[in-house]
Protein backbone atom coordinates (compact mmCIF):
# COMPACT_ATOMS: atom_id res chain seq x y z
CA UNK A 1 0.00 0.00 0.00
CA UNK A 2 2.45 2.49 0.97
CA UNK A 3 4.84 1.56 -2.43
CA UNK A 4 1.82 2.29 -4.37
CA UNK A 5 0.81 5.71 -3.13
CA UNK A 6 5.23 6.59 -3.60
CA UNK A 7 4.22 5.30 -7.23
CA UNK A 8 1.10 7.15 -7.92
CA UNK A 9 2.61 10.43 -6.21
CA UNK A 10 5.83 9.85 -8.46
CA UNK A 11 3.21 9.70 -11.63
CA UNK A 12 0.95 12.72 -10.67
CA UNK A 13 4.26 14.73 -10.15
CA UNK A 14 5.82 13.74 -13.45
CA UNK A 15 2.85 14.79 -14.37
CA UNK A 16 3.08 18.05 -13.09
CA UNK A 17 6.60 18.77 -14.31
CA UNK A 18 5.40 18.20 -17.84
CA UNK A 19 2.35 20.51 -17.65
CA UNK A 20 4.43 22.86 -16.27
CA UNK A 21 6.72 22.52 -18.80
CA UNK A 22 3.71 22.73 -21.56
CA UNK A 23 2.45 25.72 -19.83
CA UNK A 24 6.00 27.42 -19.99
CA UNK A 25 6.44 26.47 -23.82
CA UNK A 26 2.69 27.81 -24.46
CA UNK A 27 3.82 31.27 -22.85
CA UNK A 28 6.95 31.64 -24.66
CA UNK A 29 5.05 30.68 -28.05
CA UNK A 30 3.22 33.63 -26.99
CA UNK A 31 5.75 36.36 -27.05
CA UNK A 32 7.09 34.78 -29.95
CA UNK A 33 4.42 35.55 -31.75
CA UNK A 34 4.03 38.96 -30.44
CA UNK A 35 7.31 39.28 -31.47
CA UNK A 36 7.46 38.32 -34.93
CA UNK A 37 3.83 39.96 -35.02
CA UNK A 38 5.76 43.24 -34.50
CA UNK A 39 8.81 42.57 -36.68
CA UNK A 40 6.09 41.80 -39.56
CA UNK A 41 4.20 45.02 -39.04
CA UNK A 42 7.40 46.44 -38.64
CA UNK A 43 8.73 45.46 -42.02
CA UNK A 44 4.91 46.13 -43.92
CA UNK A 45 5.17 49.85 -42.62
CA UNK A 46 8.93 49.90 -43.94
CA UNK A 47 8.36 48.19 -47.39
CA UNK A 48 4.93 51.06 -47.73
CA UNK A 49 7.50 53.36 -46.61
CA UNK A 50 10.12 52.43 -49.42
CA UNK A 51 7.18 52.18 -51.71
CA UNK A 52 6.11 55.19 -51.28
CA UNK A 53 9.56 56.72 -51.15
CA UNK A 54 10.10 54.90 -54.71
CA UNK A 55 6.75 56.61 -55.80
CA UNK A 56 8.09 60.12 -54.17
CA UNK A 57 11.91 59.19 -55.79
CA UNK A 58 9.98 58.42 -59.06
CA UNK A 59 8.04 61.41 -59.13
CA UNK A 60 10.56 63.68 -58.60
CA UNK A 61 12.04 62.19 -61.24
CA UNK A 62 9.34 63.00 -63.40
CA UNK A 63 9.41 66.49 -62.29
CA UNK A 64 10.92 68.74 -65.10
CA UNK A 65 14.78 69.91 -63.68
CA UNK A 66 14.05 73.80 -63.79
CA UNK A 67 10.83 73.40 -61.76
CA UNK A 68 13.01 71.13 -58.94
CA UNK A 69 15.96 73.87 -59.15
CA UNK A 70 12.83 76.74 -58.48
CA UNK A 71 11.96 74.71 -55.76
CA UNK A 72 15.03 74.44 -54.50
CA UNK A 73 15.17 78.71 -54.60
CA UNK A 74 12.46 78.49 -52.60
CA UNK A 75 13.76 76.63 -49.62
CA UNK A 76 17.07 78.63 -49.78
CA UNK A 77 14.93 81.54 -49.43
CA UNK A 78 13.23 79.93 -46.58
CA UNK A 79 16.29 78.96 -44.97
CA UNK A 80 17.57 82.86 -45.24
CA UNK A 81 14.18 84.09 -43.67
CA UNK A 82 12.15 85.61 -46.47
CA UNK A 83 9.21 83.52 -46.42
CA UNK A 84 7.40 85.81 -48.33
CA UNK A 85 9.64 86.02 -51.31
CA UNK A 86 10.08 81.81 -50.65
CA UNK A 87 5.63 81.50 -50.85
CA UNK A 88 6.10 82.92 -54.54
CA UNK A 89 8.22 80.50 -55.75
CA UNK A 90 6.68 77.70 -53.79
CA UNK A 91 3.59 78.77 -55.61
CA UNK A 92 5.14 79.25 -59.09
CA UNK A 93 5.92 75.90 -58.38
CA UNK A 94 2.65 74.33 -58.12
CA UNK A 95 1.51 75.65 -61.28
CA UNK A 96 4.05 73.37 -63.41
CA UNK A 97 3.32 70.63 -61.35
CA UNK A 98 0.45 70.81 -58.74
CA UNK A 99 1.13 67.73 -57.31
CA UNK A 100 4.51 68.04 -55.81
CA UNK A 101 4.13 66.59 -52.45
CA UNK A 102 7.50 68.43 -51.07
CA UNK A 103 6.22 72.09 -51.81
CA UNK A 104 3.27 71.71 -50.04
CA UNK A 105 4.98 71.24 -46.80
CA UNK A 106 7.30 73.70 -47.56
CA UNK A 107 4.68 76.59 -47.97
CA UNK A 108 3.37 75.52 -44.77
CA UNK A 109 6.44 76.02 -43.08
CA UNK A 110 6.52 79.24 -44.66
CA UNK A 111 3.21 80.66 -43.52
CA UNK A 112 3.74 78.96 -40.29
CA UNK A 113 6.69 81.41 -40.18
CA UNK A 114 4.24 84.44 -41.13
CA UNK A 115 2.26 83.40 -38.84
CA UNK A 116 -1.04 82.42 -41.09
CA UNK A 117 -2.04 79.76 -39.69
CA UNK A 118 -5.11 79.19 -41.88
CA UNK A 119 -3.29 78.67 -44.65
CA UNK A 120 -0.36 76.76 -43.35
CA UNK A 121 -2.89 74.05 -42.29
CA UNK A 122 -4.48 74.02 -45.55
CA UNK A 123 -1.07 73.29 -47.84
CA UNK A 124 0.08 71.11 -44.80
CA UNK A 125 -3.38 69.16 -44.99
CA UNK A 126 -2.43 68.96 -48.80
CA UNK A 127 0.99 67.70 -48.50
CA UNK A 128 0.25 65.05 -45.90
CA UNK A 129 -2.94 64.05 -48.63
CA UNK A 130 -0.71 63.33 -51.45
CA UNK A 131 2.02 61.19 -48.59
CA UNK A 132 0.33 59.72 -45.76
CA UNK A 133 3.13 58.30 -44.21
CA UNK A 134 5.31 61.47 -44.09
CA UNK A 135 5.56 61.58 -40.79
CA UNK A 136 7.63 65.01 -40.96
CA UNK A 137 4.57 66.67 -42.65
CA UNK A 138 2.04 65.71 -40.13
CA UNK A 139 4.39 66.69 -37.38
CA UNK A 140 4.21 70.18 -38.90
CA UNK A 141 0.43 70.17 -39.02
CA UNK A 142 0.40 69.22 -35.61
CA UNK A 143 2.19 72.44 -35.25
CA UNK A 144 -0.02 74.57 -36.95
CA UNK A 145 -2.78 73.54 -35.41
CA UNK A 146 -1.20 74.26 -31.74
CA UNK A 147 -0.18 77.98 -33.08
CA UNK A 148 -3.85 78.29 -34.31
CA UNK A 149 -4.74 77.66 -30.74
CA UNK A 150 -6.55 74.50 -31.77
CA UNK A 151 -4.55 72.49 -28.87
CA UNK A 152 -6.98 69.41 -29.35
CA UNK A 153 -6.02 68.45 -33.01
CA UNK A 154 -2.49 68.96 -32.49
CA UNK A 155 -2.21 66.84 -29.41
CA UNK A 156 -4.53 64.01 -31.32
CA UNK A 157 -2.44 64.89 -34.30
CA UNK A 158 0.98 64.09 -31.93
CA UNK A 159 -0.81 61.24 -30.10
CA UNK A 160 -1.15 59.28 -33.25
CA UNK A 161 2.61 60.10 -34.44
CA UNK A 162 3.33 58.64 -30.78
CA UNK A 163 1.48 55.20 -31.62
CA UNK A 164 3.18 54.57 -35.00
CA UNK A 165 6.67 55.38 -33.74
CA UNK A 166 6.88 55.61 -29.80
CA UNK A 167 10.78 56.14 -29.98
CA UNK A 168 10.15 59.27 -31.95
CA UNK A 169 11.56 61.99 -29.93
CA UNK A 170 11.18 64.92 -32.08
CA UNK A 171 6.84 63.95 -31.88
CA UNK A 172 7.41 64.35 -27.85
CA UNK A 173 9.29 67.82 -28.22
CA UNK A 174 6.24 68.81 -30.50
CA UNK A 175 3.82 67.99 -28.19
CA UNK A 176 5.66 70.21 -25.65
CA UNK A 177 5.49 72.77 -27.79
CA UNK A 178 2.12 72.75 -28.52
CA UNK A 179 1.18 72.57 -24.90
CA UNK A 180 3.54 75.67 -24.13
CA UNK A 181 1.93 77.78 -26.66
CA UNK A 182 -1.18 77.45 -25.38
CA UNK A 183 0.16 78.38 -21.84
CA UNK A 184 0.15 74.86 -20.43
CA UNK A 185 3.53 75.55 -19.11
CA UNK A 186 3.75 72.41 -16.32
CA UNK A 187 2.85 69.90 -19.27
CA UNK A 188 5.26 71.05 -20.99
CA UNK A 189 7.93 71.03 -18.68
CA UNK A 190 7.30 67.64 -17.25
CA UNK A 191 7.73 66.51 -21.34
CA UNK A 192 10.83 68.56 -21.92
CA UNK A 193 12.79 67.35 -18.71
CA UNK A 194 12.16 64.04 -19.39
CA UNK A 195 13.50 64.38 -23.25
CA UNK A 196 16.72 66.16 -21.16
CA UNK A 197 17.03 62.63 -19.41
CA UNK A 198 16.78 60.80 -22.94
CA UNK A 199 19.92 63.56 -23.74
CA UNK A 200 17.89 65.32 -26.44
CA UNK A 201 19.48 68.59 -26.77
CA UNK A 202 16.74 70.72 -28.46
CA UNK A 203 14.71 70.27 -25.09
CA UNK A 204 16.99 72.38 -22.99
CA UNK A 205 16.11 75.42 -25.20
CA UNK A 206 12.47 75.27 -25.15
CA UNK A 207 12.67 74.49 -21.35
CA UNK A 208 14.49 77.67 -20.83
CA UNK A 209 11.41 79.50 -22.95
CA UNK A 210 8.67 77.56 -20.84
CA UNK A 211 10.71 79.31 -17.67
CA UNK A 212 10.99 82.60 -19.09
CA UNK A 213 7.46 82.84 -19.45
CA UNK A 214 6.84 81.41 -16.15
CA UNK A 215 9.33 85.07 -14.86
CA UNK A 216 11.38 82.60 -13.38
CA UNK A 217 14.68 83.62 -15.64
CA UNK A 218 16.65 82.38 -12.95
CA UNK A 219 15.71 78.65 -13.27
CA UNK A 220 15.99 78.74 -16.76
CA UNK A 221 19.70 80.04 -16.83
CA UNK A 222 20.58 77.03 -14.97
CA UNK A 223 19.68 74.85 -17.91
CA UNK A 224 21.56 76.94 -20.14
CA UNK A 225 24.50 76.77 -18.15
CA UNK A 226 24.25 72.95 -17.90
CA UNK A 227 24.51 72.66 -22.06
CA UNK A 228 27.23 74.94 -21.59
CA UNK A 229 28.86 72.63 -19.20
CA UNK A 230 28.22 69.33 -21.34
CA UNK A 231 29.27 71.37 -24.61
CA UNK A 232 31.88 73.00 -23.65
CA UNK A 233 34.16 71.80 -26.22
CA UNK A 234 32.02 71.77 -28.87
CA UNK A 235 32.10 75.24 -30.54
CA UNK A 236 28.77 74.85 -32.55
CA UNK A 237 26.88 74.06 -29.57
CA UNK A 238 28.16 76.81 -27.78
CA UNK A 239 27.51 78.96 -30.77
CA UNK A 240 23.48 77.99 -30.81
CA UNK A 241 23.84 78.57 -26.75
CA UNK A 242 25.26 82.09 -27.97
CA UNK A 243 21.76 82.09 -29.82
CA UNK A 244 19.38 81.00 -27.93
CA UNK A 245 20.73 83.76 -24.77
CA UNK A 246 20.17 86.71 -27.87
CA UNK A 247 16.46 85.33 -27.86
CA UNK A 248 15.64 85.69 -24.25
CA UNK A 249 17.69 89.22 -24.35
CA UNK A 250 20.75 87.85 -21.97
CA UNK A 251 23.29 90.03 -24.11
CA UNK A 252 26.44 89.81 -22.09
CA UNK A 253 25.80 85.74 -22.12
CA UNK A 254 25.19 86.22 -25.71
CA UNK A 255 28.52 87.68 -26.08
CA UNK A 256 30.49 85.52 -23.71
CA UNK A 257 29.22 82.50 -25.56
CA UNK A 258 29.77 84.09 -29.10
CA UNK A 259 33.86 84.76 -27.82
CA UNK A 260 34.53 81.13 -26.63
CA UNK A 261 32.95 79.41 -29.85
CA UNK A 262 35.93 81.75 -31.67
CA UNK A 263 38.35 80.49 -29.57
CA UNK A 264 37.20 77.31 -30.38
CA UNK A 265 36.37 77.46 -33.75
CA UNK A 266 38.03 81.17 -35.26
CA UNK A 267 36.96 80.66 -38.58
CA UNK A 268 33.31 80.16 -37.31
CA UNK A 269 31.29 83.45 -39.49
CA UNK A 270 27.76 83.42 -37.82
CA UNK A 271 29.15 83.87 -34.50
CA UNK A 272 31.61 87.09 -36.43
CA UNK A 273 28.35 88.32 -38.15
CA UNK A 274 26.58 87.81 -34.44
CA UNK A 275 29.19 89.44 -32.45
CA UNK A 276 29.18 92.23 -35.02
CA UNK A 277 25.09 92.33 -34.74
CA UNK A 278 25.83 92.61 -31.08
CA UNK A 279 28.07 95.14 -30.59
CA UNK A 280 26.03 97.28 -33.13
CA UNK A 281 23.33 97.07 -30.86
CA UNK A 282 25.30 98.01 -28.14
CA UNK A 283 26.29 100.95 -29.88
CA UNK A 284 30.10 100.00 -29.68
CA UNK A 285 30.67 100.75 -33.20
CA UNK A 286 34.71 99.65 -33.25
CA UNK A 287 33.97 96.11 -32.09
CA UNK A 288 31.35 96.04 -34.60
CA UNK A 289 32.87 96.79 -37.66
CA UNK A 290 36.14 94.67 -36.35
CA UNK A 291 33.72 91.08 -36.42
CA UNK A 292 31.38 92.17 -39.49
CA UNK A 293 34.99 92.66 -41.30
CA UNK A 294 36.04 89.34 -39.81
CA UNK A 295 33.18 87.77 -41.03
CA UNK A 296 33.80 89.21 -44.57
CA UNK A 297 37.65 87.90 -44.72
CA UNK A 298 35.96 84.35 -43.63
CA UNK A 299 33.30 84.46 -46.09
CA UNK A 300 33.56 87.24 -48.91
CA UNK A 301 29.98 86.42 -50.29
CA UNK A 302 28.34 87.50 -46.96
CA UNK A 303 26.08 89.90 -48.20
CA UNK A 304 24.35 90.40 -44.50
CA UNK A 305 27.84 91.18 -42.98
CA UNK A 306 28.07 93.69 -45.89
CA UNK A 307 24.51 94.59 -44.99
CA UNK A 308 25.59 95.14 -41.49
CA UNK A 309 28.79 96.91 -42.20
CA UNK A 310 26.72 99.43 -44.47
CA UNK A 311 24.17 99.58 -41.36
CA UNK A 312 27.26 100.91 -38.96
CA UNK A 313 28.44 103.69 -41.28
CA UNK A 314 24.74 104.90 -41.89
CA UNK A 315 24.60 105.41 -37.91
CA UNK A 316 27.68 106.86 -37.98
CA UNK A 317 26.21 109.02 -40.63
CA UNK A 318 29.06 108.01 -42.99
CA UNK A 319 26.46 107.67 -46.13
CA UNK A 320 29.12 107.12 -49.31
CA UNK A 321 30.80 104.17 -47.01
CA UNK A 322 27.31 103.12 -45.90
CA UNK A 323 25.70 102.68 -49.82
CA UNK A 324 29.43 100.88 -50.88
CA UNK A 325 28.38 97.89 -48.64
CA UNK A 326 24.70 98.31 -49.36
CA UNK A 327 25.92 98.16 -53.39
CA UNK A 328 28.19 95.31 -52.75
CA UNK A 329 25.17 93.25 -50.95
CA UNK A 330 22.90 93.71 -53.23
CA UNK A 331 25.15 92.82 -56.26
CA UNK A 332 26.16 89.18 -54.56
CA UNK A 333 22.17 88.99 -53.58
CA UNK A 334 19.53 90.50 -54.91
CA UNK A 335 16.54 89.16 -53.56
CA UNK A 336 18.06 90.67 -50.24
CA UNK A 337 15.80 93.10 -49.21
CA UNK A 338 17.02 95.02 -46.10
CA UNK A 339 20.26 95.72 -47.88
CA UNK A 340 17.92 97.30 -50.85
CA UNK A 341 15.78 98.69 -47.93
CA UNK A 342 18.85 100.30 -46.21
CA UNK A 343 20.03 101.86 -49.39
CA UNK A 344 17.23 103.80 -50.31
CA UNK A 345 16.96 105.17 -46.66
CA UNK A 346 20.97 105.89 -46.86
CA UNK A 347 19.69 107.89 -50.07
CA UNK A 348 16.62 109.43 -48.04
CA UNK A 349 18.90 111.12 -44.79
CA UNK A 350 21.28 112.36 -47.71
CA UNK A 351 18.51 114.41 -49.29
CA UNK A 352 18.61 112.18 -52.76
CA UNK A 353 14.30 111.76 -52.02
CA UNK A 354 14.26 110.82 -55.73
CA UNK A 355 16.52 108.25 -55.55
CA UNK A 356 15.19 106.66 -52.50
CA UNK A 357 11.40 106.99 -53.81
CA UNK A 358 12.26 104.55 -57.12
CA UNK A 359 14.43 102.32 -54.27
CA UNK A 360 11.24 102.00 -52.10
CA UNK A 361 8.93 100.97 -54.77
CA UNK A 362 11.63 97.79 -55.74
CA UNK A 363 11.44 97.13 -52.12
CA UNK A 364 7.37 97.24 -52.29
CA UNK A 365 7.73 95.10 -55.03
CA UNK A 366 9.37 92.56 -53.43
CA UNK A 367 8.08 92.56 -49.74
CA UNK A 368 5.09 95.00 -49.22
CA UNK A 369 5.23 93.88 -45.60
CA UNK A 370 8.74 95.39 -44.86
CA UNK A 371 8.58 97.58 -42.09
CA UNK A 372 8.11 101.48 -42.44
CA UNK A 373 8.58 101.55 -46.80
CA UNK A 374 5.13 103.23 -46.60
CA UNK A 375 5.75 105.46 -44.04
CA UNK A 376 9.17 106.38 -45.60
CA UNK A 377 7.58 106.83 -48.83
CA UNK A 378 4.55 108.87 -47.16
CA UNK A 379 7.49 111.20 -45.74
CA UNK A 380 8.81 112.14 -49.03
CA UNK A 381 5.26 112.81 -50.77
CA UNK A 382 4.54 114.97 -47.91
CA UNK A 383 8.37 117.23 -48.49
CA UNK A 384 7.20 116.88 -51.83
CA UNK A 385 3.73 118.67 -51.21
CA UNK A 386 1.73 115.36 -52.76
CA UNK A 387 -0.16 115.31 -49.77
CA UNK A 388 -3.24 113.15 -51.20
CA UNK A 389 -0.36 110.44 -52.33
CA UNK A 390 1.01 110.84 -48.38
CA UNK A 391 -2.35 109.98 -47.20
CA UNK A 392 -2.50 106.88 -49.28
CA UNK A 393 0.66 104.99 -48.64
CA UNK A 394 0.58 106.48 -44.41
CA UNK A 395 -2.77 104.34 -44.98
CA UNK A 396 -0.70 101.84 -46.47
CA UNK A 397 1.29 101.48 -43.95
CA UNK A 398 -1.66 101.17 -41.28
CA UNK A 399 -3.29 98.42 -43.51
CA UNK A 400 0.11 96.26 -42.86
CA UNK A 401 0.98 97.93 -39.53
CA UNK A 402 -2.32 99.17 -37.53
CA UNK A 403 -0.83 100.40 -34.56
CA UNK A 404 1.29 103.05 -36.76
CA UNK A 405 1.92 105.69 -33.88
CA UNK A 406 4.04 107.40 -36.55
CA UNK A 407 1.43 107.02 -39.76
CA UNK A 408 -0.99 107.95 -37.39
CA UNK A 409 0.68 111.70 -36.71
CA UNK A 410 1.92 111.99 -40.50
CA UNK A 411 -1.85 111.61 -41.27
CA UNK A 412 -2.78 114.35 -38.37
CA UNK A 413 0.07 116.59 -39.69
CA UNK A 414 -1.31 116.29 -43.25
CA UNK A 415 -4.74 117.69 -41.54
CA UNK A 416 -3.35 120.23 -39.94
CA UNK A 417 -1.59 121.45 -42.80
CA UNK A 418 -5.58 121.53 -44.51
CA UNK A 419 -6.45 123.97 -41.65
CA UNK A 420 -9.95 123.16 -41.94
CA UNK A 421 -12.56 122.81 -39.04
CA UNK A 422 -13.01 119.24 -39.72
CA UNK A 423 -9.55 118.32 -40.79
CA UNK A 424 -8.03 119.86 -37.75
CA UNK A 425 -11.01 117.58 -35.73
CA UNK A 426 -9.96 114.48 -37.15
CA UNK A 427 -6.11 115.65 -36.22
CA UNK A 428 -7.16 115.71 -32.99
CA UNK A 429 -8.74 112.59 -32.35
CA UNK A 430 -5.82 110.55 -34.01
CA UNK A 431 -3.17 112.48 -31.99
CA UNK A 432 -5.62 111.49 -28.73
CA UNK A 433 -5.76 107.61 -30.40
CA UNK A 434 -2.32 107.60 -30.28
CA UNK A 435 -1.57 108.86 -26.84
CA UNK A 436 -4.07 106.18 -25.29
CA UNK A 437 -1.67 103.87 -26.70
CA UNK A 438 1.32 105.41 -25.42
CA UNK A 439 1.66 108.97 -23.01
CA UNK A 440 4.90 108.67 -23.87
CA UNK A 441 5.06 109.27 -26.84
CA UNK A 442 7.25 112.46 -27.66
CA UNK A 443 6.09 113.47 -31.28
CA UNK A 444 2.29 113.38 -30.62
CA UNK A 445 2.89 116.04 -28.35
CA UNK A 446 4.64 117.44 -30.96
CA UNK A 447 2.41 117.31 -33.23
CA UNK A 448 -1.16 118.18 -30.57
CA UNK A 449 1.60 121.76 -30.26
CA UNK A 450 1.28 122.18 -34.02
CA UNK A 451 -2.60 121.55 -33.78
CA UNK A 452 -2.72 124.19 -30.82
CA UNK A 453 -1.12 126.71 -32.79
CA UNK A 454 -3.42 126.08 -35.86
CA UNK A 455 -6.46 126.05 -34.20
CA UNK A 456 -5.85 129.31 -32.13
CA UNK A 457 -2.81 131.90 -32.97
CA UNK A 458 -3.11 133.13 -29.74
CA UNK A 459 -2.65 130.27 -27.27
CA UNK A 460 1.07 130.50 -27.85
CA UNK A 461 1.74 129.13 -24.15
CA UNK A 462 -0.07 125.88 -24.48
CA UNK A 463 1.70 124.75 -28.03
CA UNK A 464 5.16 126.06 -26.40
CA UNK A 465 4.34 123.76 -23.11
CA UNK A 466 3.09 120.77 -25.29
CA UNK A 467 6.16 121.16 -27.19
CA UNK A 468 8.54 121.64 -23.91
CA UNK A 469 6.67 118.21 -22.88
CA UNK A 470 7.46 116.62 -26.16
CA UNK A 471 11.40 117.50 -26.13
CA UNK A 472 11.82 116.23 -22.46
CA UNK A 473 10.35 112.94 -23.49
CA UNK A 474 13.55 112.58 -25.04
CA UNK A 475 11.47 110.33 -27.61
CA UNK A 476 14.77 108.94 -29.49
CA UNK A 477 12.96 107.18 -32.29
CA UNK A 478 11.10 110.77 -33.05
CA UNK A 479 13.61 113.26 -32.13
CA UNK A 480 14.40 114.03 -35.59
CA UNK A 481 10.50 114.48 -36.16
CA UNK A 482 10.00 116.31 -33.45
CA UNK A 483 12.90 118.78 -34.23
CA UNK A 484 11.31 119.66 -37.65
CA UNK A 485 7.88 120.26 -36.08
CA UNK A 486 9.68 122.76 -33.61
CA UNK A 487 11.58 124.62 -36.46
CA UNK A 488 7.85 125.20 -38.00
CA UNK A 489 6.70 126.18 -34.56
CA UNK A 490 9.16 128.90 -34.25
CA UNK A 491 7.57 130.51 -37.56
CA UNK A 492 4.27 129.59 -36.23
CA UNK A 493 4.48 131.55 -32.67
CA UNK A 494 7.21 134.76 -33.66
Amino acid sequence: MHTRNIKHLQINLHLSIKLNQLILLIFYLIILIKILTKKIFRLFQIQNTAQMSSKSKKNNKQINQEVQKMFQAGCELLKAGQPVQAIHIFNQVILHEPKYQAVYNNLGLACLHLKQYNEAIQHLEEAVKLNKLDYGAQNNLGLAYASSGNLQKALSIFEELIKKDPNNLEVFYNKAVALMENKKFDESIFILQDLINQKYEKAYFKLVDCYVSLNKREEGMKYLHQYQHIYSGDAQKIYLLGEKAIDIQEVDYAVECFEKTIQLDPKHQNACLFLGMTYYNKKKYDKSIHYYLKTSEINPKNFTCLNGLGIVYLEQKEYEKALQYFDQSCKLESRFVPALYHKGYTYLKMGKDDEALKIFNQVILMDKNYPDVFFLKAQICQKQNKLNLAIDNYNFDLKFNNDSAQSKLGISQIYIIQNTEASLKQAGELIESVLQKNKNNGLAYATKALLVAKEDSKNKEQSKELLNQAIGLKDKDNEEYIGLIAKELEQLLI
